[in-house]
């Protein structure tokens, strides 16, 4: 059991070798423990508003937390001091997460924008989404974003907002490269798979679902529940269900085959192929007809 936490836990991560866990409570602070011992690590307790989200950076030496005071703070984990306060007065910030690398943290506004900041220097280096353009829409209304999260390289980098569905970008660059219009409720989550060819999107209100990073739909695990988790080769996936328990679903084998049905060289394939097959038949029988035709000689003439 890991205590210390004033009041129910809205936000959590793991560092990525599972060795540190980060939480934080509806109040100002957030705390870190040894995942392994339960002993409590760094209690960070500077905002003035309650914190939305959190994230461990990838070598586990730095958190990040966003907040209601319009702040994202930068933790030094060991020493528990602040090394870097990401400010944007009046809008709280309300989702985040370390890039790869940890160089870079993606955050999500309440005001629907979503940006790239530099953790060194404490710059805004990007904008994805600007405030209230969200989805590009001729009267934009700003979106609270709820989750942001990167690919596994860091090529790429999913938000989710209430109501405006799912906006993937690459990066460096920006672009936005998929868009999966999709109702959006609190507690939705978006994970990438290994190879970043896919994402699954759950929430505690739908089935999961497992659509490519242009955001086509590819299917919809029934019966699922969140949270979902790929396995580290991205050919299975982890889902609670309904009840008590936990279910992996596998990935078919082949599958690679399933896009054939979809392309238009196929099916001229198919024609062409079919066409040939009937000229065949056609003319192997106006052949034998011939043939048919032809006098047979009697066998008791004689031939010459």
């Amino acid at each position: 059991m890991l205590d210390s936490c004033q009041n129910y836990v809205v936000s959590g991560a793991f560092s990525r070798d599972g060795h540190l866990v980060a939480a934080s409570s509806v109040g100002r602070s957030a705390n870190v423990w040894d995942a392994r011992t339960g002993e409590l690590v760094a209690l960070l307790a500077r905002h003035v508003r309650r914190i939305n989200d959190l994230d461990l950076s990838p070598d586990g030496s730095r958190l990040v937390t966003a907040s209601d005071d319009g702040t994202a703070r930068i933790w030094d984990v060991r020493t528990s001091t602040c090394l870097r306060v990401l400010k944007k007065p009046n809008v709280p910030r309300t989702a985040v997460a370390f890039l790869p690398g940890g160089s870079s943290v993606v955050i999500g506004d309440a005001d629907g924008e979503t940006s790239i900041w530099n953790t060194q220097t404490g710059e805004r280096t990007a904008v994805l989404s600007k405030a209230g353009l969200w989805n590009d829409s001729v009267n934009p209304a700003p979106e609270t974003v709820h989750f942001v999260g990167p690919s596994t390289d860091g090529k790429l980098v999913a938000a989710a907002s209430r109501g405006q569905g799912i906006s993937i970008w690459s990066l460096p660059g920006g672009e936005r490269v998929g868009f999966a219009d999709i109702p959006i409720g609190l507690g939705i989550s978006v994970g990438f798979s290994p190879d970043g060819s896919r994402i699954v999107v759950s929430g505690p209100s739908r089935s999961p679902q497992i659509r490519d990073t242009v955001g086509q739909h590819l299917f919809t695990l029934v019966g699922g529940r969140h949270p979902v988790v790929f396995s580290p080769d991205g050919n299975c996936l982890l889902t609670a269900v309904k009840g008590t328990g936990a279910k992996i679903w596998r990935r078919r084998r082949p599958e690679w085959w399933w896009g054939i049905f979809w392309l238009q060289e196929f099916w001229l394939t198919v024609f062409f192929s079919a066409l040939l097959l009937w000229s065949l038949y056609r003319d192997r029988k106006y052949f034998k007809s011939l043939a048919a035709k032809q006098p047979q000689p009697s066998p008791l003439e004689p031939t010459e």
